[in-house]
C-alpha cells in the first residue's frame, strides 16, 4: 500500500498514509499494528511497515495480539502472527454404540422410570412443568444408556504428521543465511 505513517511505524507521514488514516476513522475500524514492532517488510538496506492489521469492533480489537515474526517467509515480507485471544465453546455430545446389542439392558434400566415419568406428564398444568418433566425424561434417558451401551470415543485434535525436523533445520540455516546477506 505504500501509505507511511508514524501510527504504524514509519518514521514520517505520507500524503497516502493520511489518506489511509482518514479512511480507517471514517469506516470505525480499528488499527491493530503497534508502532514499536518491527517491519512487515526488509529488504538488504530498505525495511518498511506497509502491511496493516484491521479488525472491526472496539472488543475484538482489545483482545486481540500482533506480532511480527521473525521467521524464514521465502518473501521480503515477514509472517505476522494474530492472534484472537478469545474464549470459545466447545460442546461435546457422549454418542452411545447402539448397533452393536444392549437393547434389552436398556429397558431394564429404563422401565422403572417409566411410570413416574409418565404420571409427571399427566399433571402438568403450566409450561414450565412440562419443560421439567421434558428435561427428566431427557436425564433418565441419558443414564439407562450409560448404564447399558459402551460410548464411542471422540476424536483427538489431528497431528502435523509432515513437519520434519529436517525441516527445523533447514528453518534455522535459511535464517542464518538471511541474517548474512542483510548485514553485506
Amino acid at each position: 500500500m505504500n501509505a507511511h505513517s508514524s501510527l504504524w511505524g514509519y518514521p514520517n507521514d505520507s500524503p497516502r498514509g493520511n489518506t489511509m488514516e482518514d479512511f480507517i476513522s471514517s469506516t470505525n475500524l480499528h488499527l491493530l499494528n503497534v508502532k514499536d514492532a518491527g517491519p512487515t517488510f526488509q529488504q538488504r538496506n530498505v525495511k518498511g511497515w506497509p502491511d496493516l492489521t484491521l479488525s472491526i469492533g472496539q472488543h475484538l480489537s482489545n483482545t486481540t495480539s500482533r506480532e511480527v515474526l521473525e521467521d524464514v517467509s521465502f518473501s521480503d515480507h515477514n509472517f505476522i502472527k494474530i492472534q484472537l485471544n478469545i474464549k470459545m465453546q466447545s460442546h461435546s455430545y457422549t454418542r452411545f454404540k447402539t448397533a452393536y446389542g444392549g437393547h434389552n439392558k436398556f429397558i431394564q434400566n429404563f422401565q422403572p422410570k417409566v411410570n413416574s415419568i409418565q404420571q409427571e406428564i399427566n399433571f402438568c398444568n403450566s409450561k414450565e412443568d412440562l419443560d421439567k418433566v421434558t428435561s427428566n425424561l431427557q436425564t433418565s434417558i441419558f443414564q439407562a444408556c450409560k448404564r447399558s451401551y459402551k460410548t464411542k470415543k471422540a476424536k483427538k485434535n489431528f497431528n502435523i504428521n509432515w513437519w520434519t525436523q529436517d525441516f527445523d533445520i533447514k528453518k534455522k540455516e535459511l535464517k542464518v543465511l538471511q541474517r548474512r546477506a542483510s548485514k553485506t
